[in-house]
């Protein structure tokens, strides 16, 4: 059984939520805020798989999704795959349709963001600690305007450290996700 714990972040104008495994949310499966706009989920990653695995399953995700929205807010100028750094110099999203060339990116040895912008999500691989990328310290995060709950749902079940069945995610990640 999943516990929904939702607060009310006046602060910054968010419903903030943790789904866990445990009521003392000591397990969790994901946390999420729920702007007026978009919805951020993140989740810390199942230990078993590496950098390189977990690069694989983000663009597969990406790539399965057949979203057809568009945000204004969004401006394709700002589309690309982010390594380390936002602005500046990024790869086109083209090169996800070949993962080997991010792999092979200098600066994916030391990966501390990995950010895939595009019009309608943005994907994250992140984690500031010393030492880059490693799924101990890590975060998955899935950002969007749109509701992709269900896909996101089963992209969680399968990847996120506490595991939680995919159709008991989707219900809460629906809630997280509308407009």
């Amino acid at each position: 059984m999943i516990h929904l714990h939702e607060h009310r972040d006046t602060e910054f104008e968010c419903d903030d939520f943790c789904a866990s495994l445990s009521e003392n949310l000591d397990q969790p499966v994901f946390f999420a805020n729920r702007y007026a706009n978009y919805s951020t989920v993140y989740f810390h990653p199942d230990l078993s798989k590496s950098k390189d695995e977990y690069l694989d399953r983000l663009v597969h995700f990406y790539l399965s999704l057949k979203l057809e929205g568009t945000s204004r807010d969004r401006p394709a100028s700002l589309n690309g795959v982010h390594i380390n750094r936002l602005g500046g110099k990024r790869l086109s999203l083209d090169a996800l349709a070949t993962p080997e060339l991010i792999k092979d990116h200098h600066e994916f040895r030391e990966l501390r963001l990995l950010r895939i912008d595009s019009p309608y999500l943005i994907l994250t691989m992140e984690d500031f600690s010393q030492g880059g990328w490693k799924p101990e310290t890590g975060k998955i995060c899935l950002i969007s305007h749109l509701d992709i709950s269900k896909p996101a749902a089963q992209f969680i079940a399968e990847n996120a450290r506490y595991k939680a069945p995919a159709e008991e995610l989707e219900p809460i990640l629906a809630k997280i996700y509308q407009r």
